[in-house]
């Protein structure tokens, strides 16, 4: 198998696919104004796409506060919901990336 599946274009190795939504989260989180500080993706319920969590799990970033507020504000919001909900919708498998902003000790970047 190529790892390119002709319904959605990308798949990963074990076969299963990735949504067009996970790119595009991922174009937003990742490039342009880089717009969330956390996104986070699951298996579909049919188990054969990887698709974006829902909304509440699609952490933006807060611009009214600086970045390292918005790091540990956004760290608060995502072990929330890491820890609420029902067994069944805790224990399903998730990527998230986070954007972590920090200060190096050597040169203050």
């Amino acid at each position: 198998s190529s790892g390119i599946n002709a319904e959605y274009g990308v798949a990963m190795a074990s076969g299963i696919a990735i949504d067009d939504e996970c790119k595009a989260l991922y174009d937003k989180f990742q490039t342009g104004d880089k717009a969330f500080r956390c996104i986070t993706f699951r298996v579909s319920p049919d188990m054969k796409s990887v698709i974006p969590e829902e909304k509440d799990w699609q952490i933006r970033k807060e611009v009214r506060v600086g970045p390292r507020e918005d790091t540990k504000n956004a760290l608060t919001v995502l072990c929330n919901q890491l820890v609420t909900g029902d067994d069944k919708s805790n224990a399903q498998p998730r990527w998230i990336l986070f954007n972590f902003e920090f200060e190096t000790a050597v040169d203050k970047r």
